[in-house]
């Protein structure tokens, strides 16, 4: 079975017993806390990949960091994975329950990439936009890409619309190789 699918099936079980136990948001909030804090040591990742460590090692150092400080279905989680071999998995298992979560509570991801940083400001007025639009609740995430030389790639969920001035260049580039012009005497 592909790490996909086996990825989709727990966070699915998560989400589900989340539900049932109404702590959907508890939950939600103590997985952003654990993969900000994987996230931030490049080492703790590397905890769940390596097959020398065993399942109490790993249990100890996730009780150390985690234990107390999440609820506890998130903790009886952690520890099930690591009894079911299934801890390399875990950020790809947490992206997965996000996105139930965000279909959960009509949240859309929209990611924006410019070519120069943001304001507050501008990002708020884009938020409202989109939220009255999508008639959504909007998670924006904003992205730099000094390639574009200016105008935004737009991406909402699995849908992309590149505004970006190089794309709209390029796409002019390949109009004006395509036609024969013609010197009139």
């Amino acid at each position: 079975m592909n790490k996909g699918k086996i990825a989709v099936r727990y966070s699915k079980a998560l989400f589900e017993l989340a539900l049932e136990k109404n702590v959907v948001d508890e939950i939600y909030n103590d997985l952003i806390f654990i993969t900000d804090s994987i996230g931030s040591y490049s080492n703790f990742m590397n905890l769940f990949n390596n097959v020398i460590i065993t399942k109490e090692e790993k249990l100890k150092i996730l009780s150390r960091a985690f234990e107390g400080k999440i609820h506890e279905i998130t903790w009886n989680f952690l520890w099930f994975l690591i009894e079911k071999q299934r801890d390399n998995q875990l950020y790809e298992i947490f992206l997965s329950f996000k996105n139930f979560y965000r279909k959960y509570k009509n949240i859309k991801l929209v990611v924006l990439t410019t070519a120069h940083p943001l304001s507050e400001k501008l990002k708020n007025e884009i938020s409202e936009i989109f939220t009255k639009g999508l008639n959504a609740n909007i998670e924006l995430k904003t992205e730099i890409n000094c390639n574009l030389l200016g105008g935004a790639i737009v991406r909402i969920d699995n849908k992309q619309l590149d505004l970006s001035v190089s794309t709209q260049l390029n796409e002019l580039k390949k109009v004006l190789k395509s036609k024969v012009y013609t010197k009139d005497l």
